[in-house]
């Protein structure tokens, strides 16, 4: 007997718990507090990016292909011959 007592003591206190987060959560002040949250970071990020400094290309010819590398040959057919 207790223990359903217990039980449904649990569930009672869950279920309330979780209306009072969904009712906080979807709140007109909790949505402003968001909204206006968001907003200052966006701007603080809109004026860190335009802070950045732009890097000069240097990687024009940076890369060296040399072709005279020369090729191996499969010596495979070369056993099935045999």
């Amino acid at each position: 007997m207790t223990k359903r007592i217990v039980n449904l003591l649990y569930i009672i206190l869950l279920s309330i718990f979780m209306i009072l987060i969904i009712f906080f959560y979807f709140s007109e002040a909790n949505i402003k507090k968001v909204n206006k949250s968001r907003y200052i970071y966006s701007e603080k990020l809109k004026d860190y990016v335009n802070e950045l400094p732009l890097l000069k290309n240097d990687t024009n010819n940076s890369i060296e292909y040399i072709s005279t590398k020369k090729k191996k040959y499969n010596l495979f057919w070369d056993l099935i011959d045999e």
